[in-house]
């Protein structure tokens, strides 16, 4: 896998005060941990605590390597492999390709055969892609940025005790809709004429309208992938700010059809980082106080004859903003958790956004007529 996705291997060295990507001083290698002499009660605090702990565990980024495989042996018939990847090299969608990749290997693997997965470009020809498209777009985002960008007010959510203004101690719980509002979500798309993302993020807005935030705006992740890096591990996201400002009486879906614009006019200009279309505005870990990642992912891997089950959305321990709504769309389901700082709000006022969310959505998609300060 490092061999085909080379920027695993990878560390950021320093030159002149500019970060540049390279080799890191030790490649990536599997640690093995063996679980299964344990007593039976303790395995499964153990092997939390061992998820726990490689999840906290800080990378090196000078050093590296920006990835890390633990192996663990839980039952002579069950393992469990613990993948933690640093964001500057992992985004959501590489997680798919790790395990679709990995898949395929393993049949290899099974049949005794090299495996026959089709050739990536070089990561050189990955950053070159990234950057001509981004040349290319950044006087159309500085336009763009220039008429739209105004500093986000800072969030009002119950139980948000104060700002949070970059990276600290983060705290989730999960958010999840059953099948009766997936299928909703469905049929309110197609008669809005909109996707999936369009609509979750509507209900989010629409969640911070009713909290008292007129103006909300929101930091949506968008994937800057292309054909050339869409089989390849990176960091190919990059997030930027969708800002609406409704009256109370505006109907649902007047703000999908808004919320629909907003993200057209930033997917334009997706490849060009917030920083660089607005010099004044300087580097952050979030382009605001509440923030959105969706991604759709494929059906489950089968991995030849072995049961396997994939843990698609695992907290990273850490918020980057007020509220960060982490959504995974598979078949039939939506899931995923909600990122709070617990120096700034307490879990029960978390699990209580978490809930109204899902309720206002409901609502939402079943009447799009309905009102946002209803």
């Amino acid at each position: 896998m490092v061999a085909r996705h080379a920027v695993l291997g990878a560390a950021f060295h320093e030159h002149g005060g500019v970060p540049w990507l390279g080799a890191a001083m030790v490649r990536p290698h599997v640690a093995h941990v063996d679980l299964s002499t344990a007593p039976a009660h303790r395995v499964g605090p153990q092997l939390a605590d061992l998820v726990r702990r490689e999840t906290m565990r800080p990378f090196d980024v000078s050093r590296g390597p920006l990835a890390r495989f633990t192996l663990c042996r839980v039952t002579p018939g069950r393992h469990v492999l613990v993948v933690v990847a640093h964001r500057l090299v992992f985004d959501g969608a590489s997680q798919e390709v790790l395990v679709r990749d990995l898949t395929c290997l393993y049949g290899a693997f099974s049949d005794g055969s090299p495996g026959s997965l089709p050739p990536l470009p070089a990561f050189r020809d990955q950053v070159a892609d990234e950057r001509e498209r981004a040349a290319a777009a950044r006087a159309a985002a500085a336009e763009l940025w220039t008429e739209r960008w105004r500093e986000p007010e800072p969030v009002v959510l119950p139980g948000l005790l104060r700002p949070v203004i970059g990276a600290e101690a983060g705290g989730c719980v999960g958010v999840a809709l059953d099948a009766e509002l997936d299928d909703a979500l469905d049929l309110a798309a197609r008669d809005l004429g909109a996707t999936r993302f369009e609509l979750l993020l509507a209900g989010l807005q629409s969640l911070l309208h009713r909290c008292g935030n007129a103006g909300a705006v929101v930091a949506a992740g968008l994937s800057t992938r292309t054909a050339v890096t869409r089989e390849c591990i990176g960091p190919f996201t990059n997030e930027l700010p969708v800002g609406l400002c409704r009256p109370a009486g505006t109907a649902f879906a007047e703000l999908v059809a808004g919320v629909r614009a907003e993200l057209r006019a930033a997917h334009a200009v997706r490849e060009v980082p917030l920083a660089s279309a607005v010099p004044a505005l300087g580097p952050r870990v979030a382009a605001a106080p509440v923030s959105l990642s969706y991604r759709r992912r494929s059906g489950d891997p089968g991995f030849r004859g072995v049961d396997t089950e994939v843990e698609w959305t695992i907290a990273t321990g850490t918020a980057r903003n007020a509220l960060h709504l982490e959504l995974v769309d598979g078949p039939g389901s939506v899931g995923g958790n909600l990122v709070y700082a617990p120096g700034a709000m307490d879990r029960e006022a978390a699990a209580g956004l978490a809930a109204r969310y899902t309720a206002v959505l409901r609502d939402a998609v079943a009447d799009v007529e309905v009102p946002l300060g209803r």
